[in-house]
């Protein structure tokens, strides 16, 4: 396959080229089967990676866009999307692109944090704890003897967002996890 070839050689503009001619052809359009669509898909996808590449993002997006519309059920395709959009400081389609991949693949935590990352960007701090409380206090409780990641950056992301939301308790809550968090090394 030239497209696999040109890819693995890191030539994008030819994988680009390569892809729009096949993307054009007949074969992909229209009612696909399985096996096509996966083709496709995989088409769009290097399309849209070779686009990141060549620092193209507008068109990178709109190509990620693409490749959603031929599989709608890829989670990695819409956190592709939103990883751009959040470069791009569009905080607000990030935030969608980012919740859309939560939705289909749930035990994405790095689409969750980035996705609080995007929300603070663009201060839509009750989205923060919509996305991130249920994951680290599961049992619906904010307290400080529930430590679900090890990681900090969630605790400090939802400690701001209830900081702007004016919710002192749980942000002392989440001060308290966090000393006990960086005390352990993690």
């Amino acid at each position: 396959n030239l497209l696999l070839l040109y890819w693995q050689q890191e030539d994008y503009d030819k994988v680009i080229k390569i892809a729009d001619e096949m993307l054009a052809m007949d074969a992909y359009n229209g009612e696909l089967d399985e096996e096509t669509n996966a083709l496709k898909s995989d088409t769009i996808q290097k399309k849209a990676l070779s686009l990141q590449q060549l620092n193209r993002t507008d068109d990178a997006i709109a190509t990620w866009t693409d490749a959603i519309a031929s599989d709608p059920n890829n989670a990695d395709f819409y956190f592709n999307k939103a990883l751009l959009l959040h470069s791009a400081e569009r905080f607000a389609e990030a935030a969608v692109a980012y919740r859309k991949s939560i939705e289909l693949n749930p035990d994405d935590n790095e689409a969750r944090i980035n996705a609080a990352r995007a929300m603070l960007g663009g201060e839509q701090y009750q989205s923060i704890v919509d996305v991130l409380e249920p994951w680290l206090f599961p049992g619906g409780s904010v307290a400080d003897d529930v430590v679900v990641s090890d990681q900090m950056d969630p605790y400090m992301l939802l400690r701001a967002a209830y900081l702007n939301l004016g919710m002192d308790n749980k942000a002392d809550i989440l001060a308290r996890i966090l000393v006990r968090l960086q005390e352990q090394g993690r």
